[in-house]
């Protein structure tokens, strides 16, 4: 079998306070891949909020997390599985460094989407690289890198054909996301 990773856009957020949304994805690809490298506009912790066609609806979005952080201390888990906790998916809280921290210091946020256009549920993985040593961060882990793993499902069987990309406070000047198709070939 052969993959082909092909870019489909990239976009570099100019003005603090932005999110952004890619629209009118092609249908032609066998799978979605979505690198985040980011910060928040704002002054504290943050969160990174994914949302696929514009949908809030919380039942439609669940998230089951493991994390962990770089000093050898225990991993805690979140099994946010339950359906209708928040009204996008959310990759563990990605504490995006803040407005105060260190300039050029980003996090790192990748998802994979199976089988986006098909009519079924929608399965994302995301890996995320928090980077906690910033100003601002008060989460539950040591000042570090904090890691996180996130199986999560959009219960839509829609296709997937626009994808937002924000936090709470706005993604930070700088911020950039990269959208590729996946096409996988014979056998």
């Amino acid at each position: 079998m052969s993959v082909f990773l092909q870019p489909i856009y990239t976009q570099t957020v100019t003005t603090g306070g932005s999110s952004i949304t890619f629209n009118n994805i092609p249908q032609t690809f066998t799978d979605l891949k979505v690198e985040i490298t980011g910060r928040s506009f704002g002054s504290s912790n943050d969160n990174i909020i994914i949302r696929f066609n514009s949908d809030s609806t919380a039942s439609h979005y669940s998230n089951t997390v493991l994390a962990g952080y770089g000093t050898g201390g225990a991993s805690p888990s979140s099994g946010r599985g339950a359906a209708g906790t928040d009204n996008y998916l959310n990759p563990y809280s990605p504490h995006l460094p803040v407005s105060t921290s260190t300039a050029n210091t980003f996090s790192s946020c990748e998802l994979y989407i199976p089988n986006y256009a098909g009519a079924n549920y929608k399965q994302v993985m995301i890996d995320s690289v928090i980077d906690t040593n910033v100003a601002g961060f008060s989460g539950s882990g040591p000042v570090g890198v904090e890691n996180a793993f996130v199986a999560a499902n959009w219960l839509q069987t829609s296709a997937i054909t626009s994808i937002f990309i924000g936090s709470y406070a706005g993604l930070a000047q700088y911020s950039t996301v990269s959208l590729y198709g996946v096409l996988r070939q014979g056998v």
